[in-house]
């Protein structure tokens, strides 16, 4: 579209071409002026666009019921997932974190487990936040990132779900110290994202950039935990690289949490807040004595040996091309792969 939109006529507009929709489950999706506009912006203001793909959103919603899922898997393989939400950014938005380096066992989860997680934290990311909120920033820290736990497929898939059915909630996403296994990953998944999504992906490279670029968008207390967390995902393991996220640990740090900031963890995870927001499955179990620290860190450390050597070794970007070409085709991105644009 052509100049600027009047937003309120296409909402008023798109409200009576859906005036049929409904979404028993969820009253108050379709009601959300936010919701439409957001919507309306992932389709550059196309009415038809936009309505089409609100009726697949509703589907989908409706059938796999998102806002109801919890990760099975998390509880059944304890640390497999370490994405979650940490705490909140200077705009208040929620900041998602992720890195290879803590996961457990490192190998490449099932995609289907996977993207249930990942639908799990960004449903729980939306009830945090604040009138006025709409979008998230995603941080992933590529340490530990290596052939045995890289999918392409799963990559797109999960774009697939942010493009389709959640629009405009990615606000912003930071890379740190991305290595040639994931630049050669990224490199094979952004001709599927829409332009506007990888415009958001900010790559850090260096370890002088890191600092600069956490104090722009976090606010102290989640840039010293990023910081730390990048230190920790870096250092000589004690025991094991393995660290359970879910509890905080004073044997390592005391003043480090990884369950995430503070103020996040006082409010949202000790606490059940309000919203509804729940944190990482494995948070709530432990907390609810369902989960003990002990047993799983025994667990962890009898599966470091397998894998250590492999997992660190550094390649070069050709042997990390030879890499994912060789992957199974389940871990590929499909022949038939479509990007994730007006339709």
């Amino acid at each position: 579209m052509n100049g600027i939109p009047d937003t309120a006529l296409l909402v008023e507009q798109l409200r009576k071409q859906i005036a049929d929709l409904e979404s028993p489950e969820e009253p108050n999706f379709l009601k959300s002026d936010e919701t439409l506009i957001r919507f309306l912006k992932s389709r550059d203001w196309d009415l038809e666009a936009t309505e089409r793909m609100l009726r697949k959103t509703i589907t989908w919603r409706t059938q796999f019921r998102p806002f109801a899922l919890e990760c099975t898997h998390c509880r059944t393989a304890p640390g497999s997932h370490t994405l979650r939400q940490i705490g909140f950014d200077q705009a208040n938005r929620p900041v998602i974190y992720a890195t290879f380096y803590s996961a457990y066992p490192s190998q490449r989860n099932p995609a289907v487990e996977a993207l249930t997680h990942l639908i799990y934290v960004f449903e729980n990311a939306v009830r945090s936040m604040q009138p006025g909120v709409s979008q998230w920033v995603f941080v992933l820290d590529c340490a530990g990132m290596s052939a045995i736990n890289c999918s392409p497929r799963l990559g797109y898939e999960c774009a697939q779900v942010l493009s389709n059915h959640y629009p405009e909630r990615l606000g912003l996403a930071i890379c740190i110290r991305p290595g040639p296994m994931f630049k050669v990953a990224w490199q094979a998944i952004k001709p599927f994202l829409p332009i506007q999504t990888a415009n958001k992906v900010c790559i850090v490279n260096s370890k002088s950039q890191l600092q600069p670029t956490l104090e722009q968008h976090f606010p102290r207390s989640i840039v010293e935990w990023l910081t730390k967390e990048y230190n920790l995902n870096r250092a000589e393991p004690k025991l094991s690289r393995y660290r359970p996220f879910w509890l905080h640990r004073p044997d390592t740090d005391e003043s480090h949490d990884p369950r995430g900031d503070k103020p996040y963890v006082d409010n949202w995870v000790i606490k059940r807040h309000s919203s509804g927001h729940l944190p990482h499955p494995n948070m709530i179990d432990y907390l609810a004595g369902k989960l003990r620290s002990t047993a799983n860190l025994m667990e962890l450390n009898e599966h470091v040996d397998m894998l250590e050597d492999d997992e660190m070794a550094e390649v070069d970007e050709a042997t990390a091309k030879k890499l994912l070409a060789s992957l199974p085709s389940q871990y590929q991105i499909p022949v038939d792969a479509k990007t994730a644009a007006i339709n």
